[in-house]
Order: C-alpha cells, then structure tokens, then sequence
C-alpha cells in the first residue's frame, strides 16, 4: 500500500465507539467519575480512516485503521501512552502527554494542544476504557493531523532529544477488524501495514504488548462493565 495512493479521511462520530456497540452494558448506578479513578497510567489509540483508489477502476472504498507504535526497546507494539507523573490528577493529563511525546510531537503543536483535543466534549475521543489502573482513549484523529504525521514523525524522531520522544521507533496501520478481533481473542500477534521511513510500506505481523492487550480486551470482547458519568467511558474495574 502506497502513501500516495490514499487519503485519510476523519470518519463521523457515529461511525466510531460507543461503549454499547460490542455489547457492554453498564452495571448498576451509580454512575462513575475518571476523576476519582486510581489510575496508573493512560493511552491513546488513535483512528482514522483511509480512502483506497482503485488505479484500474477508480472506484474507492473506505476502511477504518488504528494505529500503533513500535516500542523501542521492547519491539512490541502498543497504543500511545505510559504511566502518570505524579502532578498528573487526570488520565487525560497523562494520556495527551504521553501521545505528543511518543509521537514525536508530530502529531500535535505541545502537550497542552493534545490534551485538548483528546477531552471527550471536544467530540474526536469515540471511548474511554479503564481498567486495570490504565485509562485508553480511542479517538479519532482528521484527515489533515494523519497525513502530517506520516510524513513528519520519522523526520520528527530523528531530531528529538528527550528519550521520552524516542520511545517509539516505528509506526504502523492496522485493519479495524483485525486489530477488534486480535484483542478480543487476546492473541499477541496482528497483520499490520509498518509505514516505512523511506515511504514503502510492508505487510507484516507484529507482536502487541502483552498488557494493552489484556486492558482492552474486556470492551472488544463485549463484557459487562460500568457506564462513566459520560456513557462514552466504561470501567471494567
């Protein structure tokens, strides 16, 4: 799959997550508060969209991909995201630091900027699961922040200087259904599309973090679990 043969496209909200949609029901009331969640640390798993044009017919279709990083030292591969610093009172805090930081910062301008634009009133963040002491923010991400940071985070990386912004060392695309299915299932292992440095892409199957997989495999499965204040958040804990 060529970069220049697709276009990220930012997919309507009520095309995304709701908390309902793998059969999660919520549990009695009351209902629940990140705020007052014992967090330990949070993510974010971006997703977004891609247009693929048929060069023979033209014709184009739509599918919806997640993407990952590759850590570092571990080589597995997780969504965006680490534990809370200690000033950190909100999983959002945590999380939007985290995604500006291990995407190079370029994704987004500054923490602050991220951290904005993953609260869940802003409208791109589709689910928030917590579970396990991790908070997972699925969000969306647009058309015109997906193809700057294609093109940008590998040049982004290379000139970074915090080890914080060189944790992940390569990112990659992988199929909504595959990525739902692999997480259900709890297996480790997903084909992925690694977005290459020197702009080829390779299929491969990459290994998923063992712990990402076990935080969210309860809300791909469809397990019971209890609705947020806002009924985009569930708790599995």
């Amino acid at each position: 799959m060529k970069l220049k043969n697709i276009t990220y496209t930012l997919i309507a909200q009520t095309l995304f997550f709701s908390p309902l949609m793998f059969g999660a029901a919520p549990a009695a009331a009351p209902k629940r508060s990140l705020k007052d969640y014992k967090f330990k640390g949070a993510v974010v798993l971006p997703i977004t969209a891609i247009t693929k044009i048929d060069p023979q017919t033209k014709a184009s279709q739509e599918v919806k991909y997640f993407l990952l990083g590759r850590e570092r030292h571990k080589k597995t591969w997780n969504a965006f995201g680490g534990d809370r610093d200690p000033q950190e009172n909100h999983p959002e805090m945590t999380a939007g630091r985290e995604l500006y930081e291990e995407t190079a910062g370029a994704l987004f301008t500054s923490p602050d900027d991220t951290i904005k634009y993953i609260n869940i009133d802003k409208g791109h963040t589709q689910a928030i699961i917590a579970h396990r002491g991790g908070v997972n923010y699925i969000t969306a991400i647009s058309k015109d922040k997906s193809k700057k940071f294609v093109k940008e985070f590998y040049p982004a990386l290379k000139k970074a200087k915090s080890k914080h912004m060189r944790e992940m060392d390569a990112i990659a695309l992988v199929r909504e259904d595959k990525l739902q299915s692999a997480l259900a299932q709890g297996k480790l292992e997903v084909d992925a599309t690694i977005i290459g440095e020197n702009g080829k892409n390779m299929k491969e199957t990459i290994n998923l973090r063992p712990f990402f997989v076990k935080v969210m495999q309860p809300y791909f499965v469809g397990k019971k679990g209890t609705l947020g204040k806002n009924s985009k958040i569930i708790f599995y804990d």
